[in-house]
């Protein structure tokens, strides 16, 4: 039987190979006509090739042939000889099949006989064809070359360091051949199985990498010495060799130059650098040979060496040295190539990669660790030490003048190295309203006690060099976030320039808006360090920028040829960069005297110049330059914390610049969307935004101003003159200049804010609201405009406008401590309390009544839109899609691509022609997020009012469960964000009950029916996507039709959603079993019996939760929703789940009469099963270890207690009842839980399946450092001195592939 067996083997094989061979052969034949059908058959031939492929290599019981003839077949197909282009494709193909072989995780056969037969067959296939494979040269293409070096590396990383040993000796020979090609393999697979094993090894046990580790490093030596002398000889041969040998030396040489590169990221630094590799890397970047590819690899080189952590203190001294001057040899020959690359004219088409990796390498070079290491090396040597320095200097200018290259991507890269050194030498960016500075005003690097042990090593006159150049960089940039046109200055070509290496504007406007970022932050941090530098620069700037003004204002076309937007642009970036200095300069030390003097004269220029009534006339501004131009005033507002004269000029004069402006459609809505801005709604709303800004910075100073600024802004309002928005922000201007005279007087102008509000929609005698705020949020009202349809009325506006102006007072006069005080209520004796409200006072008493009733009637009445009759109604009104997301909605939600442009441009030709559907929608939108926030903001300011009233949480309880049903999955997550978590969160302790109850008990049940639905219908859009083989990225290629677009647009939203509600689900879960952030464990003073542990790891609030729901079904949902989470593909959701799950465990082991023993039986058997499907899923890899913790806690509490636990486990298919047992008693055996966890692991492993294949690979995935100190001793002994064995994991090879197929 066996050998009829055999023969059907070797009669399968036999058919299989010929049939490869037909399709080699047939391919030749086909191949040179270029025609469509050509092209399928050539997709059908590779299915083909694919499908046996998987079939000889693919998991072993879907293989139908033997492993001993898919080895037979492989090397028939590599063998030599034939036609040269078949046999080229046919060997490939051989070579791929041994290397997936070699890739399998499993064993290849069944016995151990057999498999030492294959470790044999393999052996001898990667001798035989490194042997001919060096013999043929130049006759092999590289492919080949390549495969047979991943195969000999594949072979290495499966048979771990003797295999490395063995052919190590191997690869040292072929390196040192005098033949190019042979030692160009040798190099090849040495870079191989550097990259294989010691870098990349996912898929190798940390036993293995550790042994695979220790033989390299045994050989370290030999092998770097060989590649010291193939490089030394091949090197030399590139300019005395003929052509053709000329070429394979400088392959070869690259070949080399790659594999230093791989051992320089893991190799032991010392005997790295005496081999001399390091030397060979200096020379190669600075050598002219086959630039391009010699010089990157090189640079990989020295930027690993370079990111190599500094060398252990028990260092022999002489290896510290050798390291030492390595280093400085790298920083040598990279300040040499960056002379080099500086030297040549920057062309952004040309060699714009050259200067970016020129820029990694140098910003690697100049880093703090490199430099620490040269500046205070060798220091006994003083002559050396001073060398240091100089090159230390001399590549932090060469790094300067790198800032001034005109390429976006390599400054982002420069400027994060300045960063660093800057705040190496003591720089700091102080919080807004807070500049402190390093050297304060005094002379720059003068000692200081926060700089003594700083860096120290920038050379003279960098801070004035690098502001010179980031004010450059901001006057080229400005204006590109915002999408202005610089046309007529003279940034314009330089902005086109910058355009030409983007492929959109897109990108380019977000890469500048990221080195935008960086380059104010090195401002900031030079102006911190040399502030003298920094205000010179400031004083410079802005009085260019002003003569700049004058003189384009005074020419003969009055400035037109710069136009508004390129004004604009010019001032944008001097606004930034006066944002910075100020934001830093120490102003207020007595040294900054003179300082303050020139920017007091320089402000009064400024003021002067845009003074229409004075004799030159001032100088003329549109819109946006004017927008600028107010914000540069903002900037100096600082200055009146030392001179309080100058901040009512500044607010008086942008006071004048608003009347100015004219306000159109003061009714309109506040403007959203690029596409319906209005430069003067634009311009309007920065100056208030300057004004409001300046009174939060120096409130003091305009304190005694404050009821000549109220009279104004009443002037602007009652002439028509203020928008809503622009009135919201003012009142926050006022509410923040009364704020120093205290309480009253910010009660004082919050009446005289509010009381038109008040008036407007609230009934002081009937105690309710207007019924005109129910009458405007209906279908007829919205349509009643019949004369404007493209508008609502300004009714709607006015009440649009007043609820933002009470949110926006409410939250402008939160006191800071408001959000602690309700937790502090409980916690202090009654005379403390009422000492606590003596200070304390609520400053919008007077307003929470009618303010709550406002916005819990707003919040029903907005909500009652979107249910069935209401919405049949807006239907028939032509609004339904005002009741959608809008398309900015739909855009947040996607990636950059074509559906996001897609959801841009819809949304733009939306707002153009559908302006009542968005403004329906913009209404109801603000309306609905602005009750919530106003109830929100009320219980902050006055929570010892508002938690301790049982009515007003039953009020709270109908504003959620109204309509709830109704609404969208993504209303009711913003429901969730902004007002259950803050409120549930703050809940003092002892008031949780009753908020718990009335917020939870009607949101729970809805969210759980909306995840449950939602992840369903999830995993069968899924499902019919894999059965059709469709792709959104391939629907999108074979469609133009306007309905796929929106349909996947929807399709992506509606998943970002589900996600989203999904996370709060677990949010309300996690602040029911922790609502003090934590599970509450008791210190190590506390009892330590396992009832009271219970009791306060979380059960006790779960335990309290539960009783103090009126519904146990409430309760009930609660537990389901928390298995339910446990099985949702969302990493986040998971994570509290799992504490939940937990929680639920531990109130189950209290003991509490109050619940009885029912819960563990009810909830411990559905926790195993959801806890062992989330192991299944490879998206919870890193929550193995909490996943495993939470059913080792099931099992211990709960498997010899109840049945449901022992039944859950029995159901999995592979558990036995007598191995269950056996693990439980071993538990019970252990002390320790890391090992208790452990042996639940193992028994999950023996399920047969692939489905927890990931729990056995999933916590190997570590990086493996780079090896400092080579260490050639033997391991340690123990047991009589015999030497121990390898440590073995805690799973063997065949547990690691062993699955289950998990019951549903």
């Amino acid at each position: 039987m066996a050998g009829e067996e055999e023969e059907k083997n070797n009669h399968a094989a036999e058919v299989t190979y010929a049939r490869l061979v037909s399709h080699f052969s047939h391919h030749r034949t086909t191949n040179d006509n270029n025609t469509r059908e050509d092209d399928q058959e050539v997709v059908a031939r590779m299915h083909s090739l694919s499908q046996v492929l998987e079939e000889f290599t693919g998991p072993v019981e879907r293989r139908t042939i033997g492993v001993r003839s898919v080895v037979h077949i492989a090397k028939k197909l590599i063998e030599r000889g034939g036609d040269e282009e078949n046999n080229v494709e046919k060997r490939h193909f051989g070579y791929s099949i041994v290397q997936r072989l070699l890739l399998s995780k499993t064993k290849t056969s069944k016995s151990e006989e057999e498999e030492l037969f294959m470790k044999n067959e393999f052996t001898n296939i990667i001798s035989n064809e490194l042997r001919l494979t060096s013999r043929d040269g130049a006759k092999v293409p590289y492919p080949l070359k390549s495969k047979v070096a991943q195969i000999t590396a594949e072979f290495i990383k499966r048979e771990g360091s003797t295999a490395w040993i063995a052919f190590s000796e191997t690869i040292a020979r072929m390196l040192r051949s005098a033949d190019a090609y042979e030692c160009e393999l040798g190099a090849i697979i040495a870079r191989y199985v550097a990259e294989d094993v010691a870098l990349h090894s996912d898929e190798v046990f940390a036993d293995k990498v550790r042994d695979l580790l220790g033989g390299m490093t045994q050989t370290i030596g030999e092998v770097t010495g060989a590649m010291r002398e193939a490089w030394e000889r091949h090197f030399s041969n590139n300019n005395v060799a003929a052509p053709e040998m000329q070429k394979a030396s400088e392959n070869c040489a690259l070949a080399v130059l790659e594999a230093i590169s791989v051992y320089a990221e893991w190799a032991p630094l010392v005997p790295l650098v005496r081999s001399g590799l390091v030397d060979i890397c200096c020379v190669a970047l600075l050598s002219n040979i086959n630039e391009s590819a010699c010089r990157a690899p090189a640079a990989s080189a020295i930027k690993h060496v370079l990111a190599r952590k500094p060398l252990p203190e028990d260092v022999p001294q002489d290896d510290r040295a050798v390291v030492f001057m390595a280093i400085s040899s790298c920083v040598r020959a990279v300040a040499t190539h960056l002379d080099v690359v500086l030297a040549q004219e920057y062309i952004a088409l040309d060699n714009a990669d050259a200067y970016e990796q020129c820029a990694e390498l140098a910003c690697q070079a100049a880093s703090v660790q490199v430099l620490h290491t040269l500046s205070r090396g060798e220091q006994h040597q003083q002559h050396q030490h001073q060398q240091q320095l100089e090159l230390v200097v001399a590549l932090l200018e060469r790094l300067a003048m790198l800032v001034r290259i005109p390429n976006l991507r390599s400054l982002e890269t420069v400027l994060g190295a300045w960063t660093a050194l800057l705040r190496a030498n003591g720089a700091t960016v102080p919080k807004k309203g807070h500049a402190t500075t390093t050297s304060s005003m005094a002379p720059p690097y003068s000692s200081s006690p926060s700089t003594s042990a700083s860096l120290k090593v920038l050379p003279p006159g960098a801070v004035p060099a690098l502001l010179d150049y980031c004010v450059a960089w901001l006057r080229a940039g400005g204006g590109l976030a915002g999408g202005m046109d610089p046309a007529g200055t003279h940034i314009a070509n330089e902005r086109e320039q910058w355009e030409d290496t983007f492929e959109t504007f897109e990108e380019l406007k977000t890469q500048w808006i990221i080195n935008r970022a960086k380059v104010m932050e090195v401002i900031k941090l030079c102006a911190n360090l040399d502030p003298q530098s920094a205000s010179r620069k400031l004083l410079e700037t802005v009085d260019g920028a002003l003569e700049w003004l004058k003189s384009v204002s005074t020419s003969a076309d009055g400035g037109e040829d710069s136009g508004d937007e390129g004004k604009a642009c010019i001032l944008e970036g001097v606004q930034a960069f006066t944002e910075c200095i100020m934001l830093v300069l120490p102003i207020e030390e007595p040294q900054a005297s003179s300082v303050v003097i020139e920017i007091e004269n320089l402000v009064t220029k400024a003021l002067a110049m845009t003074d229409q009534s004075s004799q030159s006339g001032g100088i003329r501004l549109g819109p946006q330059s004017l927008a600028q131009y107010a914000k540069i005033l903002e900037c100096f507002g600082r200055i009146g914390l030392v001179r309080p004269n100058l901040a009512p000029l500044l607010v008086k004069n942008l006071f004048d610049w608003l009347g100015t402006v004219a306000a159109e459609d003061v009714s309109a809505p506040p403007v959203r969307g690029k596409a319906r801005v209005k430069r003067t709604q634009l311009a309007r709303q920065k100056i208030c935004s300057a004004m409001l800004n300046i009174c939060a910075t120096v409130p003091e100073a305009l304190n005694p101003h404050l009821e000549p600024l109220a009279e104004q802004v009443e002037s602007l309002r009652s002439t028509g003159n203020l928008t809503g928005a622009e009135r919201g922000t003012l009142a926050e201007a006022l509410l923040a200049v009364a704020t120093p005279s205290g309480p009253e007087r910010v009660i004082q102008v919050l009446d005289w804010l509010l009381a038109p509000v008040k008036s407007r929609w609230y009934s002081v005698e009937t105690g309710a609201v207007l019924p005109l705020v129910a009458n405007l949020t209906t279908p007829e009202a919205f349509m009643a405009q019949e004369q404007q349809q493209q508008q609502l009325s300004n009714v709607h506006w006015d009440l649009f406008h007043d609820v933002q102006l009470l949110e926006r007072c409410m939250r402008r006069c939160l006191p800071g401590s408001s959000a602690q005080a309700a937790q502090k209520v409980v916690q202090e004796a009654p005379g403390e309390q009422q000492q606590q409200q003596q200070q304390s006072v609520c400053l919008i008493l007077e307003h929470v009544e009618w303010a709550i009733l406002l916005a819990t009637e707003m919040h029903r009445l907005v909500r009652q839109i979107y249910t069935p009759g209401l919405q049949s109604q807006m239907v028939s009104s032509n609004l339904a899609e005002s009741l959608q997301p809008s398309w900015e909605e739909y855009a947040a939600s996607l990636k950059p691509g074509k559906l996001k442009e897609f959801a841009l441009e819809q949304a733009e030709n939306q707002n153009a022609t559908q302006l009542k559907v968005v403004s329906v929608r913009d209404w109801l939108r603000v309306l609905r997020d602005a009750s919530l926030n106003i109830i929100n903001l009320v219980l902050l300011h006055a929570s010892e009012m508002t938690y301790s009233n049982p009515s007003i949480a039953g009020k709270m309880q109908t504003v959620i469960a109204t309509d709830l049903e109704a609404q969208r999955d993504d209303q009711v997550r913003t429901m969730v964000l902004l007002f259950v978590r803050p409120v549930l969160s703050r809940c003092p302790a002892q008031f949780r009950q009753i908020w718990f109850q009335a917020l939870v008990a009607p949101i729970l049940p809805d969210l759980c029916r909306r995840v449950e639905a939602g992840w369903t219908i999830a995993g069968a859009n899924k499902a019919t996507l894999s059965t059709t083989g469709t792709t959104t990225n391939e629907a999108l290629d074979t469609s133009s039709d306007v309905s796929t677009y929106a349909t996947l647009v929807a399709e992506a939203y509606s998943e970002r959603t589900l996600r989203e509600i999904s996370r709060e689900l677990g949010s309300i879960l996690e602040l029911i079993v922790a609502p003090d952030g934590t599970l509450g464990r008791r210190t190590k003073s506390a009892s330590t019996s396992d009832t009271e542990k219970d009791a306060v790891a979380g059960g006790k609030h779960l335990i309290d939760w539960m009783c103090s729901q009126s519904d146990v079904q409430v309760a009930q949902i609660a537990i389901q929703a928390g298995t339910l989470a446990l099985k949702i593909d969302d990493l986040e959701t998971v994570s509290k789940a799992i504490l939940f799950c937990r929680g639920l465990v531990a109130a189950a082991s209290a003991q509490d009469p109050r619940i009885g023993e029912g819960l563990a039986e009810s909830c411990g058997g559905e926790i195993v099963l959801a806890a062992v499907a989330a192991l299944s899923k490879s998206l919870n890899s890193s929550l193995q270890a909490e996943l495993l913790s939470l059913i080792y806690e099931v099992l211990t509490k709960h498997a010899r207690t109840t049945q449901s636990v022992p039944h859950a486990m029995l159901c999995i298919p592979g558990i036995t009842e007598s191995v269950l047992m056996n693990t439980l008693e071993e538990m019970s055996k252990c002390r320790s839980e890391k090992k208790a966890t452990g042996l639940v692991k193992n028994l999950l492993l023996s399920i047969p399946g692939e489905e927890l294949k990931i729990l056995a690979t999933g916590d190997n995935k570590k990086t493996i450092s780079a090896i400092q100190i080579p260490t050639n001793s033997k391991r340690r002994q123990s047991d009589g001195g015999h030497a121990s064995e390898p440590v073995k994991s805690s799973w063997t090879e065949n547990e690691v592939h062993a699955g289950f197929q998990l019951f549903q």
